[in-house]
């Protein structure tokens, strides 16, 4: 049976994991283009290029809030609850 938190830890691990993926590929996007203004400038070319530095600040953003839910999720982890663990026996009184 899932608990709550388990259902909220496997919540978090799917939105870090997905935030992760787009994360990635907005920064992938906006250090293309900073390639291409790097390619236009190393050959003497000038060229209009939209500005790569928030694009590149939300996808280090994305990236973060991704990997902290995700981070979040696995610290959670699984806790076990002794009352309902009847494999083990109780220890004898002393």
């Amino acid at each position: 049976m899932l608990t709550p938190m388990k259902i909220v830890s496997r919540v978090a691990a799917i939105v870090g994991i997905i935030g992760l993926v787009v994360g990635l590929i907005i920064f992938a996007v906006a250090e293309f283009d900073v390639w291409k203004q790097w390619f236009a400038l190393s050959a003497n070319r000038s060229a209009p290029f939209p500005n790569p530095i928030p694009n590149t600040l939300i996808g280090v953003g994305v990236i973060a809030l991704g990997a902290f839910l995700f981070g979040f999720s696995l610290a959670r982890g699984p806790k076990e609850d002794p009352k309902r663990d009847a494999s083990t026996p109780a220890a004898p009184p002393r």
